[in-house]
């Protein structure tokens, strides 16, 4: 009956109500194969737990660093640390610091980053280093002293390029334009003339006027 002809005695509203059902069946029935064709496909409980373990592994990964250590510890190499491990950490799973070692020069408390090397020195060899550089900065302090103490004045249109080089930062560089600047411009006019020349600032003529003669 539903593609036949409808019965001759029903009325308008009837007919109404029948194909008002024929078209809602109709609607319903393009809904749910829609729905058929567009559903997420179903996972297969291999691959969830294939996926879960492979994060599992990258996490842990990126929860260790890995850190080399060399010299006076108990057993000196590389090491696999939680992050954010100190120095004092890696000492520690190195089996600690031997005789006569030291961490003067190293802050036990900082913090590791991957790949770090660390490099436990004996304590002669750091204070050795520690004096020779000490006494390599008070020699260059003398003999700077010993160079000032040796001027006594430089007259700005007759000293030479090793006279000028006796002034406090005053390099050969610099000596070699003055002495440039005077040959083509003629003598100085006055001792502020100097700041024309390059690498004569305001701050460095200051450290020298004290010593400078002339016009």
């Amino acid at each position: 009956m539903i593609f036949g002809k409808l019965p001759q005695q029903w009325n308008k509203t009837q007919e109404r109500a029948y194909y008002t059902v024929i078209f809602l069946a109709f609607l319903f029935a393009g809904y749910t194969g829609s729905w058929y064709i567009n559903r997420v496909p179903p996972i297969k409980i291999e691959e969830v737990k294939k996926e879960n373990t492979s994060t599992i592994a990258s996490n842990n990964h990126q929860k260790y660093i890995s850190v080399s250590i060399h010299g006076g510890v108990g057993k000196p190499g590389k090491y696999k640390l939680p992050v954010n491990s100190t120095v004092q950490d890696i000492i520690d799973v190195a089996g600690g610091l031997k005789n006569n070692y030291t961490l003067s020069s190293i802050n036990p408390d900082k913090i590791l980053q991957n790949n770090d090397k660390i490099f436990i020195h004996h304590r002669i060899e750091r204070e050795t280093a520690t004096i020779t550089k000490t006494k390599k900065k008070s020699s260059l302090v003398h003999q700077a002293k010993k160079n000032i103490q040796d001027i006594r004045t430089v007259h700005i249109n007759r000293a030479d390029s090793a006279q000028w080089m006796k002034l406090p930062g005053i390099g050969r560089k610099t000596a070699e334009k003055i002495i440039q600047y005077r040959e083509k411009n003629g003598n100085f006019k006055s001792k502020e003339e100097l700041m024309i020349i390059p690498g004569i600032s305001l701050k460095k003529y200051n450290k020298i006027k004290e010593y400078l003669v002339g016009p």
